[in-house]
């Protein structure tokens, strides 16, 4: 939850929690986010997923899952990418990048792409999802040219090192997209905020401190 907040305080300069609207989504790249699983809703995002894969005139949502081990959203997805874990911010660069060289989607989101992807080793990214090179342009332009395209950061990015750098690539793909199908939610009053989770380097630290027989107890409380 923190590393989503961070990321789009950084991008979108609202450190909230994201909303996304799968239901009126073309297109959903989805990466590390198993929604119809066990992250954040995954009996309201069944519902809206549903209603993405029984669309008007008959069409059926496109699903993309790239993730580092098969999840249940990935087992139902219309193609699954295996992303070496880290590396997604590096993909959705490719993606970008691909995106604005080809002018996929028209000039203004290609010239859109061109300032959020950067310089980016474009065999590089296809080799670290295991694709050929030509395989990441069918996507980059699938997403660019889709009426609603969503893309979605998951729980997958938040244990690595570049949390937060992975969230913001991957929620640049909804700025390109005009941040239709991504919304916010609401701020909490700060007399029921909770107190903010510890981060993946909180924990390394906590084990770090328990190797060396520091921690004689530890009392775990409203976690998993």
């Amino acid at each position: 939850a923190n590393t989503l907040a961070a990321a789009n305080d950084a991008l979108f300069g609202r450190a909230a929690l994201p909303a996304y609207a799968l239901a009126q989504a073309d297109v959903i790249f989805s990466f590390g986010a198993d929604f119809l699983g066990t992250w954040l809703s995954a009996t309201g995002f069944g519902v809206e997923f549903g209603q993405f894969r029984s669309q008007r005139f008959g069409k059926r949502g496109l699903l993309v899952q790239f993730e580092p081990k098969m999840s249940i959203t990935g087992a139902k997805a219309d193609r699954w990418v295996p992303v070496q874990p880290g590396v997604e911010a590096l993909v959705v660069g490719a993606l970008l990048r691909i995106i604005a060289d080809e002018g996929f989607g028209g000039a203004a989101r290609a010239e859109l792409a061109a300032t959020l992807a950067g310089e980016v080793d474009l065999d590089a990214a296809a080799a670290a999802c295991d694709l050929a090179l030509a395989d990441l342009v069918v996507l980059a332009r699938a997403f660019a040219e889709a009426d609603r395209p969503v893309a979605i950061p998951g729980g997958a990015l938040a244990g690595a090192s570049n949390s937060v750098a992975a969230v913001a690539a991957v929620q640049a793909l909804n700025a390109l997209a005009g941040v239709g199908g991504l919304g916010f939610t609401p701020a909490v009053p700060a007399t029921l905020a909770a107190p903010p989770a510890s981060s993946y380097a909180d924990a390394q630290a906590l084990i770090a401190r328990m190797n060396a027989g520091e921690i004689k107890l530890l009392l775990v409380h409203g976690a998993n």
